[in-house]
């Protein structure tokens, strides 16, 4: 996995601090998505499918993007057997995402 993280943005330590955040944020919202479909609950789902989705746009993830809002679409109808096939991409896409981030913390 590859983002493409603009030159100007590599050495900033305001988006040190922005990708810090989201390596500590990324896993709860993970945590929220399991629970959710465990609970069968598709506004929890919903709701942090949207926020990943949102959080790795700013910071240039469009294959994890895609992917969140594709289990946000699937929550949204209640297709929770989609939802939980759909998953474990996500998280490939979040770990994948994490690794490519960390180098500029």
């Amino acid at each position: 996995m590859t983002i493409n993280i603009p030159a100007r943005l590599r050495n900033d330590p305001a988006f040190s601090s922005i990708v810090r955040g989201y390596l500590n944020d990324a896993p709860a919202q993970m945590a929220e998505m399991r629970r959710a479909i465990g609970h069968n609950d598709a506004e929890a789902l919903s709701i942090a499918a949207y926020t990943l989705a949102g959080n790795s746009g700013m910071l240039h993830a469009s294959s994890l993007v895609e992917r969140c809002r594709r289990l946000e679409q699937l929550a949204r109808i209640g297709d929770f057997h989609g939802c939980a096939a759909q998953l474990p991409e996500v998280e490939a896409a979040v770990q994948g995402t994490m690794g490519c981030l960390r180098q500029y913390t």
